[in-house]
C-alpha cells in the first residue's frame, strides 16, 4: 500500500473542520439571541442587531463570515477530490 499525499487527506479535514467550527457558531450565536428574546419583557429590550433581512439570517449576505467559511470549505472539497482524482488517474496509467 503506497503512502497517499497529506494533501489529499487534509483538504478533506480541513474542509470538515471548516464545516463544523461554522455550524457550531451560527448555533450559538443563535441560541443566544433566542434566549435574549425570549427574557425581554418588553419590546424596548430586544436589541436593534437581532433583527435580520431573510439573507441575512441564513448568511447569505455579502461579506457574511459564513459564506466566507462556506466557499472555503467547498473549495478544500474541491480540491481533495482533484488531487484524488489525479492520483487515481496516475496509478491506473
Amino acid at each position: 500500500m503506497t503512502r497517499q499525499p497529506p494533501a489529499l487527506l487534509g483538504f478533506f479535514i480541513l474542509g470538515i473542520i471548516s464545516m463544523g467550527l461554522g455550524t457550531l457558531v451560527a448555533l450559538l450565536r443563535e441560541r443566544r439571541v433566542i434566549e435574549r428574546n425570549q427574557q425581554a419583557q418588553s419590546l424596548l429590550e430586544i436589541r436593534l442587531g437581532d433583527f435580520q433581512s431573510p439573507l441575512q439570517r441564513v448568511g447569505l449576505s455579502r461579506g457574511d463570515w459564513r459564506m466566507r467559511l462556506a466557499f472555503f470549505s467547498g473549495a478544500c472539497f474541491v480540491a481533495g477530490c482533484l488531487v484524488g482524482l489525479v492520483l487515481l488517474a496516475c496509478k491506473a496509467s
